[in-house]
């Protein structure tokens, strides 16, 4: 079985009974009163004759006399030149303060490129003074190098004199026992004579 459709007059003059009550209007509220019907469709119905009235309000209250309506265009054209005055002196203030930011953020940038700039000169002139110093100290490091090598060339050849003299003195060591032994039996008088 179909429900029975509910017409548009019907809910509209629901509505107004239950506006008329002094209560908010909903689809709740329209169903109950009807006795059936989809909440949505009712309420839906009952807000689309409410925006129709709110237009014909508005339309109703558009229609003004002649001389009101001069007046009011009087009254639109002197206000409308003062809005477009004032819009001018505004767009000018922000075109001057957006300029004015423009600059100081230019020389701003300015600025700090110039520091930038003068801070890596001083950088690239501490490295090369760093790349100056270790080259120095390479050289210095080499000739100490070399100073090294050259002592222990001597060092090794003067240990080997010292060897050379250690065991030459002690040949003459042994030889002036030699030496001395025959003294000795030199001075001894011979017995076998």
């Amino acid at each position: 079985m179909r429900p029975v459709k509910i017409e548009t007059q019907d809910i509209i003059q629901a509505g107004q009974k239950i506006k008329a009550d002094g209560k908010r209007v909903t689809g709740y509220g329209l169903r109950q009163l009807l006795g059936g019907g989809d909440q949505k469709r009712l309420l839906s119905v009952w807000q689309s004759h409410q925006s129709e009235e709110k237009n014909d309000e508005q339309q109703a209250s558009f229609d003004l006399p002649i001389e009101l309506e001069e007046t009011l265009d009087k009254v639109g054209n002197v206000l409308s030149a003062q809005i477009r005055s004032m819009s001018v002196k505004l767009n000018e203030v922000a075109v001057k303060s957006a300029t004015r930011q423009v600059a100081d953020i230019t020389r701003e940038y300015k600025e700090l490129k110039d520091q930038t700039d003068a801070e890596l000169r001083d950088a690239a002139a501490i490295i090369e003074e760093l790349e100056n110093q270790v080259v120095e100290l390479d050289r210095k490091l080499k000739t100490a190098i070399d100073g090294r090598d050259d002592a222990l060339e001597r060092a090794e050849k003067d240990r080997e004199r010292a060897i050379s003299l250690d065991a030459r003195m002690k040949e003459m060591a042994g030889i002036e026992e030699v030496v001395r032994r025959l003294r000795v039996l030199e001075e001894k008088p011979d017995i076998t004579q």
